[in-house]
């Protein structure tokens, strides 16, 4: 496996990596954890993505209300789940795979089931990246503290997919049988590998949902614009007003949700299959 995706980012694998030796470092803030990055020598942007990665906050506020000093400068609290993120107007959780994937041991993914448990209200989770070998020990160990973990091809999304690559329909598939496990008294999470693409963008979906739901929307115009978060000097996205307040909405509670330009695109491609539904 390549150490850089083809966005030229660096993998979620070589991410963890870095991610598991500085959770073994004794950093307190975010000028220890700004230094430490430094000292790897790392290119400017790949510096950039690993300091995003591990803070979650981009202006290095230790203050911030969103992922905060995240897992790293948090790592001594038990029930830590780095950039784990609860979106009440749609009763969703989304977070990052909770586990380094395919170099966890046994007890590594004990641990993260622990602290699944100990958030209390999640009794399932889905996961929407099916790239981890260990994800049937792990579907064991969640089952053994009362969690079902759903991994099913049916809700698959590829990570870094291309704008022809994820129809609608599919995305209407999984926002549907969220909807249905809530709807059976669930308490639902969900996690991709980083917790901020694939994950961000159906918990924009399921908004984008229900607001069709709840109403009929008579128009769909695109402009309202968007930008994605890995790099905020491309163009902004024309998008309708549905699927940019959606996306506001999931910003407001984590803000490199629809981290990239394809989420975004295809948030909108959903709002427009489900115009066309309701105005046929």
């Amino acid at each position: 496996m390549g150490l850089m995706d083809g966005d030229g980012l660096m993998t979620d694998k070589l991410l963890a990596k870095h991610e598991a030796n500085f959770a073994k470092k004794n950093i307190s803030s975010v000028a220890e954890l700004k230094a430490e990055i430094e000292k790897l020598g790392l290119l400017p942007a790949d510096s950039k993505q690993l300091f995003l990665h591990l803070n979650g906050d981009e202006s290095g506020d230790e203050s911030s209300g969103s992922s905060g000093s995240s897992e790293i400068l948090e790592n001594n609290s038990p029930h830590k789940i780095k950039n784990f993120h609860f979106i009440s107007e749609i009763d969703l959780a989304t977070m990052p795979r909770p586990y380094y994937k395919d170099f966890s041991s046994t007890e590594d993914m004990l641990e993260s089931a622990e602290r699944l448990k100990a958030y209390g209200s999640i009794d399932t989770l889905l996961t929407l990246d099916l790239t981890s070998e260990d994800i049937p020990e792990f579907t064991s160990i969640l089952a053994d503290k009362g969690i079902n973990y759903i991994a099913e091809k049916q809700y698959e999304i590829i990570d870094y997919f291309s704008e022809d690559e994820l129809p609608s329909e599919n995305i209407d598939h999984i926002v549907n049988m969220i909807k249905t496990i809530q709807n059976n008294n669930h308490k639902v999470g969900i996690h991709c590998a980083a917790g901020n693409g694939r994950s961000g963008l159906i918990a924009t979906a399921m908004i984008i949902k229900k607001r069709y739901t709840q109403s009929r929307i008579n128009s769909f115009e695109e402009t309202n614009k968007l930008k994605e978060i890995i790099d905020k000097n491309k163009n902004s996205i024309n998008v309708d007003a549905i699927t940019y307040d959606a996306m506001k909405l999931v910003r407001k509670t984590n803000p490199f949700a629809g981290e990239r330009t394809t989420d975004i695109k295809a948030a909108r491609e959903y709002s427009r299959y489900l115009y066309s539904k309701q105005n046929r």
